[in-house]
């Protein structure tokens, strides 16, 4: 099944990924609040694994890494994060993620503080792309 290709099949997967994502985010933030941070780091883990984008389970991976005092590692998810959605998306990570790392001295890159759109017109015109903003 993994290797089919029918729509319904692409649906279906999608969808149980999303579940899967979301239940072991809940798992690891839960595993976090009550100090059991090897099982949140599992869950957060497994969870980055199949949606590498999404931002929520890096997040918990990272108050994990901080909450156990492992701030070089929190820095080392971060960068990795960062450099994942500038490779693949062209954008920064949220302000929540810059909430959460700030106290780490982890330089902020100046367009990470810009709304969304702003970012993303910026990078379009450093890359040579036209903005599709009115003027």
């Amino acid at each position: 099944m993994p290797c089919w290709t029918d729509d319904w099949l692409t649906l279906g997967r999608e969808r149980w990924d999303q579940m899967r994502v979301h239940a072991l985010e809940s798992l690891a933030q839960r595993m976090h609040d009550e100090q059991q941070y090897l099982a949140a780091l599992e869950a957060a883990l497994v969870a980055t694994a199949i949606d590498p984008i999404r931002e929520t389970a890096h997040r918990i991976l990272i108050e994990v890494h901080i909450a156990e005092g492992n701030h070089a590692c929190a820095v080392k998810t971060y960068q990795e994060y960062q450099a994942l959605l500038q490779r693949e998306l062209g954008v920064f990570p949220s302000p929540q993620m810059m909430d959460i790392v700030q106290g780490l001295g982890i330089p902020v890159p100046p367009t990470a503080n810009l709304s969304p759109p702003t970012a993303v017109a910026q990078a379009r015109t450093r890359s040579g792309a036209r903005s599709r903003t009115p003027a």
